[in-house]
């Protein structure tokens, strides 16, 4: 809870980094719905592009559900502002 209310958004990606490299799947699938809950619809801020870059990383995930956690993240961060990202063009 504390991550998902923190009053400062950069501070979600360093924090979560290290679980987007877990062993454990439900942890990396958990560290991606943070990312995506805590910066939700904030792409175009130095916080979203890196979370957004952690996020990529996992889209190649050998879990299927860990891969889909990261889609829908990803989906969150980018809502409203599909432009900002570069791999998202429509």
């Amino acid at each position: 809870p504390a991550l998902v209310l923190s009053p400062q958004p950069a501070r979600p990606p360093p924090l979560v980094a290290l679980l987007t490299e877990s062993y454990n799947p439900h942890v990396r699938y958990g560290a991606a719905v943070a990312l995506g809950i805590a910066l939700a619809g904030s792409a175009n801020s130095d916080a979203g592009t890196a979370s957004l870059k952690l996020l990529e990383h996992m889209h190649d995930d050998a879990v299927d559900f860990v891969r889909q956690g990261s889609l829908v993240a990803s989906a969150m961060i980018l809502i409203q502002q599909p432009d900002v990202h570069p791999a998202v063009k429509p």
